[in-house]
């Protein structure tokens, strides 16, 4: 294994992954491709599929396995990749754990977002960014601003080669227009760093108070607490003011 990457060749969790994507043509972005067996099944769907994998060793490897039209297989690391070289794409993979805030955030803070994007990620990470009010984090509050999050299969650890420690979950983000988002989230980044205190202590606002009792929402409330309506809210109030 390299970089933190975990091959899955089970057919019916790749199968289940496929079903979700929905895909009839169009472009997909894969990420992290590895020996391909996800690219194979994309092939069948997809009018084109690009693969960018930061693994000399494996491109090569995909590109004599996959002699096709529809593959264009790209070496490079995916943080330096151009999103806005791509049109009316989907993306499609199973990423290395220790990327995934950091690609997610990068596949939803873009100019050019994917219409549709289909993840297997550790599954704690899963959950976390699904999360509801009253376990809320600066992941979940980001990927919720900017699209609607579906929690799909859990893939247990054993059908990986090899193993990892810990279970990994299926996830489906549809994009969504977010044109508040950067705002709020700049709001609620000092409240998040210290998330174990009231709002009224981290928000640097004189009338923090006076807005929470505006809203309905208790004094001693915590960020974890909050609602994304209920986020959106303070950001407005506080902005009008």
């Amino acid at each position: 294994m390299k970089l933190g990457q975990y091959w899955l060749e089970d057919e019916a969790s790749l199968k289940a992954i496929m079903d979700i994507a929905s895909i009839t043509g169009g472009t997909v972005l894969e990420i992290g491709p590895g020996r391909g067996a996800l690219t194979k099944h994309l092939l069948e769907k997809a009018d084109k599929v690009i693969a960018v994998e930061i693994d000399s060793e494996l491109v090569e490897f995909l590109k004599s396995s996959y002699p096709s039209d529809k593959l264009e297989v790209i070496h490079q690391d995916i943080r330096k990749f151009d999103l806005g070289t791509l049109s009316e794409y989907k993306v499609v993979a199973n990423i290395p754990y220790y990327l995934t805030s950091a690609l997610v955030r990068q596949l939803l803070i873009t100019g050019n977002p994917a219409q549709d994007i289909v993840l297997l990620v550790q599954k704690e990470l899963a959950q976390r960014m699904a999360a509801r009010p009253g376990d809320m984090s600066m992941l979940s509050l980001m990927v919720q601003l900017y699209s609607n999050i579906e929690l799909g299969p859990i893939v247990e650890a054993e059908k990986f080669n090899p193993q990892p420690k810990v279970d990994s979950q299926v996830v489906h983000i549809s994009t969504k227009p977010a044109k508040d988002a950067e705002r709020i989230l700049s709001l609620a980044k000092p409240a998040f760093s210290q998330k174990r205190k009231k709002l009224t202590k981290t928000l640097p606002y004189s009338n923090i108070s006076k807005v929470l009792e505006q809203l309905g929402v208790k004094e001693n409330i915590r960020p974890q607490h909050l609602s994304i309506d209920q986020w959106r809210q303070i950001e407005d109030i506080l902005r009008q003011k």
